[in-house]
């Protein structure tokens, strides 16, 4: 269903209007997220797709995702997950709404594919 609103509400005309886009998973728990600061933080780096490191103690299928000990704003790598949050620039957008499937009812494995198709800074 998600993905059927995605493909729906957030059309790559639609984010013309936008300069980012929040992709939340349900059960995103955004308690510890500053999406001003986040946003201030890709803007400057000029990061065209992110996902904020998941806090530390928490399960993650893919341990480039969790966080660092320590005072790091980032580390760059080739890999966003799909979920529970992943924000695309609207540049990105354009290219990334395209790798969305309507029926697909998981994104496992679009996370591996971002990067390579669409050559994101």
């Amino acid at each position: 269903v998600k993905n059927w609103y995605i493909k729906r509400f957030i059309t790559p005309k639609v984010m013309e209007a936008y300069e980012y886009v929040w992709l939340f998973d349900d059960d995103c728990d955004v308690q510890n997220i500053d999406p001003i600061a986040y946003t201030d933080i890709i803007k400057r780096h000029k990061i065209d797709m992110s996902q904020p490191a998941h806090a530390l103690g928490h399960v993650s299928s893919h341990p480039i995702t969790l966080q660092v000990e320590g005072d790091h704003v980032g580390r760059w790598t080739k890999f966003a997950e799909i979920g529970p949050l992943v924000v695309f620039s609207s540049k990105a957008w354009q290219c990334a709404y395209h790798l969305i499937q309507i029926d697909m009812s998981s994104g496992w494995g679009m996370d591996f594919m971002w990067y390579n198709f669409c050559k994101f800074e």
